[in-house]
């Protein structure tokens, strides 16, 4: 899948779009310091601007953590984001880390050190990638994305099909996260290639 800048606008549009339609801050307060965390790095600079626009106003101040496995894709994430910034004419992102970790020992390396108030996870591969369950639960409930989630964090997920929203679903209940909404996206996108973009939202709680 490739895009050029000039082509992205609808897809940033739309996911802000389902932010607003999902999740109302007057029903969603984040905390006044927010780490928001997007797990993969290949399409950061998709969601980051659209995350950053809104929730900013509702936090004191909002850190972005995006964590990749592969350490080639969050340094490119840093320079697609840079680019953009520079090419839209868009106000950068400010605090943001890049961490090329291992997804399936965030747990216990984040652990004592970083609290996630929210998780950003965005069409991945269900049924290609079965690492998911222990990505978000860990292999023993205590090595995963939830151990280092805030007592009653919100997990955001798209996916591309009905079939990896209910893989994501699945995945999501070896932590114990609390199912909020899982539907179709009124808000998905069908880019210049066909490629069609967050057709299924789920949103969740971390245990409090």
């Amino acid at each position: 899948m490739s895009y050029e800048f000039e082509n992205i606008k609808q897809i940033q549009e739309n996911f802000g779009a389902m932010l607003k339609r999902y999740i109302p801050l007057s029903e969603y307060e984040p905390p006044k310091t927010t780490n928001l965390t997007i797990i993969g790095a290949r399409n950061f600079f998709l969601e980051a601007f659209p995350l950053r626009d809104y929730f900013e106003d509702k936090c004191k101040a909002l850190e972005i953590t995006c964590i990749d496995g592969d350490g080639a894709q969050t340094t490119k994430a840093r320079v697609m984001h840079e680019a953009y910034a520079m090419s839209s004419g868009s106000e950068p992102v400010k605090n943001i880390l890049f961490y090329p970790h291992n997804l399936l020992y965030i747990g216990p390396n984040f652990r004592g050190h970083k609290k996630f108030d929210i998780v950003v996870v965005r069409n991945p591969d269900m049924h290609t990638d079965n690492n998911w369950a222990s990505i978000l639960g860990g292999s023993f409930g205590d090595t995963g994305i939830g151990e280092v989630m805030t007592p009653g964090g919100l997990f955001i997920g798209t996916t591309t099909s009905e079939r990896d929203i209910d893989a994501l679903e699945t995945a999501t209940w070896r932590p114990k996260f609390k199912i909020r909404i899982k539907r179709k996206n009124e808000y998905r996108t069908l880019d210049d290639e066909g490629y069609s973009w967050d057709n299924y939202v789920l949103l969740s709680h971390a245990p409090k």
